[in-house]
């Protein structure tokens, strides 16, 4: 949740969608193994689309769900 409020609450507005979630995916470069692009490939794409339901819906719960229900998701079928 803190990620979403940071990125899409405080970051989003001054940077942009495509700006934030590029920086989004870059804070994913430490993740299991450095450096590790794949996941930064995956968060920046998860970035814009948590980004893009932040921007549609006004609200910062539509990409708290987002990530969560995409973080489940991969913790069930890929780790």
């Amino acid at each position: 949740m803190s990620e979403e409020f940071f990125f899409r609450g405080v970051m989003q507005p001054k940077l942009g969608l495509v700006a934030t979630s590029i920086v989004f995916g870059l804070v994913h470069l430490p993740f299991r193994e450095f450096p590790n692009w794949k996941h930064v490939l995956v968060a920046t794409v998860l970035g814009l689309f948590c980004g893009r339901a932040y921007q549609k819906t006004g609200s910062i719960r539509a990409p708290i769900v987002t990530h969560a229900l995409v973080v489940a998701t991969w913790r069930a079928f890929f780790i």
